[in-house]
């Protein structure tokens, strides 16, 4: 990560992890729309990244302790997302 996310940002980054738009986002936190929009535009600068599946890629890695780079995790982390859906439904 280039720099860290402020906690609004965390959080922000958390509610797009969890499916919701960006006006389920703006009444959830209490914000304008525009405002959500513009931390997100911060955060996808933040991290180098360009779209909301990059961003839970990024989140799911950086939660299992996995430091990788934008390019290690477009190459890597759909795979991971994967295996790790499939560890939690028992499958594996």
């Amino acid at each position: 990560m280039r720099l860290s996310l402020s906690p609004t940002e965390f959080q922000i980054a958390e509610l797009y992890c969890h499916g919701l738009i960006d006006k389920e986002i703006s009444e959830e936190v209490r914000k304008p729309i525009w405002t959500v929009r513009n931390h997100k535009r911060h955060i996808y600068q933040k991290l180098g990244i360009s779209t909301t599946h990059e961003l839970v890629l990024y989140m799911v890695c950086k939660a299992l302790g996995k430091n990788w780079s934008v390019p290690e995790l477009r190459e890597k982390g759909l795979g991971i997302l994967l295996s790790v859906s499939l560890t939690i439904t028992g499958i594996l």
